[in-house]
Parts: structure tokens; sequence; C-alpha cells
């Protein structure tokens, strides 16, 4: 069994989405690094701000979707 933990800092009042979002980011990057990992928020690092970026991208997507503002479409490989 390994544990992975990713921390952030926290201003009052601040909403908790941010939080959650950075805390997720610095868990990746904990869990990207190996088992057995602690791994605090940078927002300097690289990683950590694709990593949020990516996460801004499918919330992004979540939101065309649910209101039907997003068309897929697909060709068959054969």
């Amino acid at each position: 069994m390994g544990a992975r933990i990713g921390i952030t800092h926290f201003h009052g009042g601040e909403p908790a989405a941010a939080v959650l979002s950075r805390a997720d980011s610095a868990c990746y990057a904990a869990k990207d690094a190996g088992r057995n990992r602690i791994h605090a928020y940078r927002p300097e690092k690289l990683a950590m701000r694709r990593h949020r970026t990516e996460l801004e991208w499918v919330a992004q997507f979540h939101r065309a979707i649910r209101k039907g503002r997003m068309l897929l479409y697909a060709q068959r490989i054969t």
C-alpha cells in the first residue's frame, strides 16, 4: 500500500473549488513522482500549471456538453 499527499495554502474567503484544484494538482504531482510521496503546490512549477490548465479544459468541456454546445464527430478506423 502506498500514499500520495498533495498540500496547498488556503486564504480565508477563497472559493473551495480553487483550493481543491490546487490540492488536486499537487496530489497528481506526488503520484507522478512515485509511491509514498508528499508534494506541496507551487504555482511556478510547469507541470502543475499544465495540470491546472487541463482541469480547466475538462470543466469547460463538461459545461459545453451539459448545455448542448458540443458536438462530437468520429471516423471509424478500419
